[in-house]
């Protein structure tokens, strides 16, 4: 029985798990005692850069991750070509950092008038990026340990770093880049450099360009026709979610803002573990692996009502928490809001893991289709509902959000033949 304990607990899906609660909670400690720190001015401010940093951090992938983890197992020369593309984006976002570009991106989320730092701002998304880039990396190579060891201290060097944010007296947008989403990541920028500079170097690209650049440029032809497909799914899903915000700070509704924004760094949470298990899943099956996929499906399916109603239970007891823990310049739409899409969100995570199936199977284009529809009825939702009704028009935003996973969910049980 003990053994049986540990092998559960050493297992890599244990440790990949255990290393995605860790990271989750750093992130969580954050978003939980920032808030506390300002005012609710500057808490608006933080919402509509937080907003703005996940955004460009969905976009600057470019389905990168999702197309490495679905071609590495097919192909070797896919980690050179990773590599390639990550660097190119990397040094791509450094310049756009120096250039009147990055102004220009600033200027399209209406913070023109925050007192960020833009250049900071740029490198804590590639910060942020280089976690998402290495991590992929790290799972590929079967290192879940080392993707542990990384969470933990970015956890530590988080926890620290709020302490010394605690005894600031004036507590600046800028200092929170730095301390929260810099220098933990430092390291982790570290190990993707030094990784895809070490795969670029032992290449045969290098020795052998001639002999191997048609093979190369065949391969990158097909990973970034996958990664497009990819890139215009995760905007457009990224965007449906995030929108109100944009809209909200071109509005300068700064109450609304502070209520939102203090209720979506929950949202943050939630959508860091659905991808780390998104992915996890996308490296664990491939195309043709349809036995895998309806053993896998065949088990998840068994818990799926239950775990529903707890993840409605879950947040029903967080929007409580919420209401008596809260900062005193929120208003009662907080913890509603927050019971609204974590509900909402915790039923769409469960979904994931069964729509994750879809650039696995090749469904990108119907998934792509849904997605476009459901943005442009968050977007008509935003703009004619949620002002004159925040309660009613988020309500509406994630029952459309939800509405389109199932719908999905159901389309791909159904294309796979799957009877419950």
């Amino acid at each position: 029985m003990q053994q049986k304990i540990l092998r559960l607990f050493s297992s890599d899906q244990s440790i990949f798990l255990l290393s995605n609660i860790v990271f989750s909670a750093s992130t969580y400690m954050v978003m939980l005692f920032i808030p506390y720190m300002l005012t609710m001015e500057s808490m608006a401010e933080f919402s509509s850069v937080y907003n703005a940093l996940l955004l460009l951090l969905g976009i600057f992938e470019f389905g990168i991750p999702i197309s490495f983890l679905r071609f590495y197992q097919m192909y070797k020369i896919t980690f050179l070509i990773n590599a390639v593309l990550q660097l190119t984006i990397l040094a791509g976002l450094i310049i756009i950092a120096f250039s009147p570009l990055g102004t220009l991106l600033i200027e399209g989320f209406h913070l023109e008038q925050s007192e960020m730092n833009i250049i900071l701002f740029f490198i804590a998304l590639i910060t942020q990026l280089s976690w998402s880039f290495s991590r992929n990396i790290l799972l590929a190579e079967r290192r879940y340990t080392f993707i542990l060891t990384l969470s933990v201290f970015i956890f530590l060097i988080r926890t620290f770093s709020l302490g010394y944010l605690y005894y600031l007296e004036t507590l600046r947008l800028n200092s929170i880049l730095m301390s929260m989403f810099i220098i933990p990541f430092i390291p982790v920028f570290y190990v993707l450099l030094a990784n895809n500079v070490n795969i670029i170097s032992t290449s045969d690209i290098i020795s052998n360009y001639r002999r191997t650049k048609k093979i190369f440029f065949f391969y990158l032809k097909r990973f970034i026709k996958f990664s497009l497909m990819t890139f215009i799914i995760g905007v457009l899903y990224v965007f449906s979610g995030r929108y109100l915000i944009i809209y909200l700070t071109e509005q300068h509704q700064i109450s609304l803002l502070a209520d939102l924004g203090y209720a979506m760094t929950f949202l943050g949470i939630m959508t860091i573990a659905s991808a780390s298990f998104r992915t996890f899943f996308v490296s664990k099956f491939h195309l043709g692996d349809k036995k895998s996929i309806i053993l896998h499906l065949n088990n998840y399916m068994k818990q799926i009502n239950l775990l529903v109603i707890f993840a409605i239970l879950i947040a029903a007891l967080l929007s409580i928490t919420v209401y008596f823990i809260m900062p005193n310049y929120l208003s009662i739409n907080a913890p509603i809001f927050v019971f609204i899409m974590t509900a909402s969100y915790g039923i769409i995570f469960l979904m994931s893991l069964i729509t994750f199936l879809s650039p696995t199977m090749n469904y990108n284009v119907l998934e792509i289709t849904i997605n476009a529809a459901r943005l442009i009825i968050i977007v008509a939702i935003t703009r004619f509902v949620f002002l004159k009704n925040p309660i009613f028009g988020f309500l509406l935003i994630n029952l459309v959000l939800l509405i389109a996973e199932l719908i999905f969910a159901k389309i791909i049980l159904k294309r796979l033949h799957y009877v419950h």
